[in-house]
C-alpha cells in the first residue's frame, strides 16, 4: 500500500498538477461568473434552487436529514462516486468532454448555493461554515477525479493523431492509472465528506 501511494503522488506531482491547478482557478472563476448570474436573475436563481431541491428529494436525502445520518452519508456517497464516475470514465473520450461538463455542473452548484445563502442576508460566513467542512474534501476529491479524466482525455486524443499515436500511454495503462487513483484518492476523499456532511453539517446550522 505504501508503495501504491508513492506511486500516486509521484504521477500526481507529474501528470496531474497543473491540470488540477487549472480545474480549480477554472471552476473558482465560473463560479463567480455563475454567482453574479444568479444574483441579477433571482427568479433564475430560485428555479435552479427548487430544482434542485426535487432532486434531493427524490433522491431520498431530505428525509434523512436528522433521522439516519449513517445512511445520509451513504446515499450522499454514492451520489458523489456514481456523478465522478462518469466524469472521470469521459476522459476515456477525445476533447476533453467530460472537463466541460464538470465545470459547468460544480460551478452552476456552488454559485446558485452562494447566490441564493447571501440573498438572503445569512452572510458569506454562513455560506462558508456550511459547505467548507465536508466541501474541501469532496470539491476536491471530484477535481482530482476529474484531473484524472482530462488526462485521460489528452492521451485519448493523441490517439488520433499519427504524429502524436506513438507516444502516447497504452490503453492498459490508462485503466490502471484510472482505477488506481480511483480508489487511492477519489474514493476514501468522497467518503470523509459524506461523513462530516452527515454527522458534522446538521450540527453546524
Amino acid at each position: 500500500m505504501k508503495n501504491l501511494i508513492k506511486a500516486e503522488w509521484i504521477f500526481f506531482q507529474n501528470r496531474l498538477s497543473i491540470i488540477f491547478g487549472w480545474l480549480v482557478v477554472i471552476v473558482f472563476v465560473f463560479t463567480s461568473l455563475f454567482y453574479l448570474a444568479f444574483r441579477q436573475n433571482p427568479e433564475v436563481m430560485e428555479m435552479v434552487w427548487k430544482s434542485l431541491g426535487e432532486k434531493f428529494q427524490e433522491a431520498g436525502l431530505i428525509s434523512l436529514i436528522g433521522q439516519n445520518p449513517l445512511l445520509l452519508a451513504g446515499k450522499i456517497f454514492w451520489i458523489n462516486f456514481r456523478t465522478t464516475s462518469v466524469f472521470l470514465l469521459l476522459g476515456f473520450l477525445p476533447f476533453f468532454l467530460g472537463a466541460f461538463l464538470f465545470v459547468m455542473t460544480i460551478s452552476a452548484l456552488l454559485g446558485v448555493s452562494l447566490a441564493l445563502t447571501l440573498s438572503r442576508e445569512m452572510g458569506f460566513w454562513t455560506f462558508l461554515k456550511l459547505t467548507a467542512p465536508h466541501g474541501v474534501f469532496e470539491i476536491v476529491g471530484v477535481i482530482y477525479g476529474v484531473s484524472v479524466g482530462v488526462y485521460l482525455s489528452r492521451e485519448m486524443t493523441k490517439k488520433l493523431f499519427a504524429r502524436k499515436r506513438e507516444g502516447s500511454v497504452p490503453f492498459v495503462c490508462l485503466l490502471k492509472t484510472a482505477f488506481g487513483s480511483y480508489f487511492l484518492v477519489v474514493a476514501p476523499l468522497l467518503a470523509i465528506g459524506a461523513f462530516l456532511e452527515a454527522f458534522v453539517t446538521p450540527l453546524l446550522k
